[in-house]
């Protein structure tokens, strides 16, 4: 089985003038996913509150084949949320005040954390995460590969690494292939563009 970790985006979404709460974030979002894949042992690493958020974070992954042991507890910071507006149509919407996340914005990896993602074959990051940078670190001083989505239309259906990038015909998801055997690992990724995922 291949190791995956995905960090450090997690986060609820409250919307605002109702009871409604929903646990997302990249991380989140991606583990989930490929924790439906027996492939992969699926761990996140990241960091909550000691608060209602984090719990109803981990409350909504509990029943999920989702290493949960790398999320810290800070017990002096906020889960991050994300204020959700809706229009009269239901539209979603946000403010420039909506987004409450300096856990996640200004997260620093520690030796301990980054030694675990050197034990795991894939890693899953979004580049603006304030621990980016130190991810790049790691794949500049190991064997690996970095990929964006979009995937650039030069590397598409080229192996990389273990992976072959496959973008699928609606050219709004892509896939990561066995280069071995042609398995698929993980198929219908739909990630906004903003996201990285990086193989060391």
């Amino acid at each position: 089985m291949m190791n995956l970790v995905a960090l450090p985006c997690l986060c609820v979404d409250v919307f605002d003038g109702t009871d409604e709460l929903r646990a997302g974030g990249e991380a989140l979002n991606f583990a989930v996913h490929a924790s439906k894949f027996e492939e992969f042992n699926v761990s996140i690493l990241g960091a909550v509150g000691q608060d209602f958020y984090a719990k109803f974070i981990m409350d909504s992954i509990s029943d999920k084949r989702i290493d949960v042991s790398h999320v810290r507890v800070e017990k002096d910071k906020v889960t991050a949320n994300n204020r959700t507006y809706l229009t009269a149509d239901g539209d979603r919407y946000y403010k420039d005040d909506s987004w409450t996340g300096d856990i996640v914005d200004k997260m620093i990896l520690n030796q301990d954390e980054l030694d675990f993602i050197k034990n795991s074959e894939v890693v899953f990051v979004h580049f603006w995460a304030g621990c980016f940078g130190q991810i790049i670190g790691l794949k500049n001083n190991n064997t690996g590969v970095i990929y964006t989505y979009p995937v650039p239309k030069s590397i598409q259906g080229q192996i990389y690494g273990m992976t072959l990038v496959n973008v699928n015909k609606d050219n709004q998801s892509f896939s990561l292939v066995n280069r071995s055997n042609g398995d698929i690992l993980l198929s219908d990724i739909q990630p906004c563009a903003s996201i990285t995922v990086i193989r060391v």
